[in-house]
């Protein structure tokens, strides 16, 4: 039997400047404890000074779904990774708007 599978990562970078509470508050996230984020420090970088690693991802045997449900999924996985690069493009993230990003975030995980 054939099987799919589907993977996403979205890479957050954010300036040196960020409340580390709002990073902490990613981190946290109950939904993310399946594949937990990776945070990363680059010292000598300060517009990329915290990089999260954030991935998802599921399948299942081909029978179960058609090609269009598989489609609609990798579309929606798109949409929201632009909306969450809409709410962080400058690598600034406010405390104010990490439920904003958590809740864009949720969406990928809910899609799949």
């Amino acid at each position: 039997m054939r099987h799919w599978i589907l993977n996403s990562e979205f890479w957050l970078g954010l300036r040196q400047d960020t409340d580390i509470l709002a990073i902490i508050k990613i981190l946290q996230d109950p939904l993310l404890r399946g594949i937990p984020p990776a945070l990363t420090l680059y010292e000598d970088n300060f517009d990329d000074y915290y990089q999260i690693k954030i991935e998802n991802g599921s399948g299942a045997d081909w029978g179960y779904n058609d090609d269009q449900y598989i489609f609609s999924k990798i579309k929606k996985a798109i949409e929201v990774s632009t909306g969450l690069y809409e709410i962080v493009g400058d690598g600034v993230l406010e405390y104010e708007e990490v439920d904003d990003f958590l809740s864009l975030l949720h969406e990928v995980y809910e899609a799949y």
